[in-house]
C-alpha cells in the first residue's frame, strides 16, 4: 500500500504542477494543470487525501488541440491616382498599399497561399484526431 509520502512523490515525478487543500466542506481538494487558463487542467476531490491523491494521480492529461486556422479574404483594388493606388484589402480593411497592380496581385497570391498552407498543416497534423475523438473526454481545443 502507497504511503502519502509516496504518493505525493509520485506526484511530483509526472512534473506537473499540483497543489492540495482542503475546503470548507470538509472535502480534501486537488488541482493538476497550470491553472485556470489551462484548459487540461483537472481538480479532484475525496473524503481523505490518500483517496484524493489516487485519484489525481491516475489521471490523464488530455492533449490540447489548437483551433483550426481561419480563412480571410484578400483582394485589392483601385483607389485614384498616385504613387500608392493599389490597395491590399484584409477582409475589406486596407491593409498594405502598392505602387503596381503586379506587387498588389502577388501579394494578395502569396497571403492565400499562406493560409492555405497553414489550414492544410493543420489538416494534416490534427483533422484525423478531432473528427474521431470527443471534445473533453479525449482532448481540449486550445483558448484563444
Amino acid at each position: 500500500m502507497l504511503t502519502t509520502t509516496k504518493l505525493t512523490d509520485a506526484l511530483d515525478a509526472t512534473g506537473e504542477p499540483w497543489s492540495l487543500w482542503r475546503a470548507a466542506t470538509g472535502l480534501f481538494c486537488v488541482s493538476r494543470g497550470i491553472g485556470r487558463d489551462d484548459p487540461a487542467s483537472r481538480e479532484f476531490s475525496y473524503a481523505t487525501i490518500d483517496g484524493v491523491l489516487r485519484l489525481a494521480l491516475a489521471s490523464k492529461r488530455l492533449p490540447v488541440i489548437p483551433l483550426r486556422p481561419s480563412l480571410h479574404h484578400y483582394s485589392y483594388e483601385s483607389r485614384g491616382t498616385g504613387s500608392r493606388r493599389f490597395k491590399l484589402l484584409y477582409d475589406g480593411l486596407i491593409c498594405m498599399q502598392f505602387d503596381r497592380k503586379r506587387k498588389a496581385v502577388s501579394e494578395v497570391t502569396r497571403r492565400i497561399m499562406v493560409q492555405r498552407a497553414a489550414i492544410d498543416a493543420w489538416i494534416d497534423e490534427h483533422a484525423h484526431y478531432t473528427d474521431t475523438h470527443t471534445e473533453g473526454v479525449d482532448f481540449y481545443w486550445a483558448k484563444q
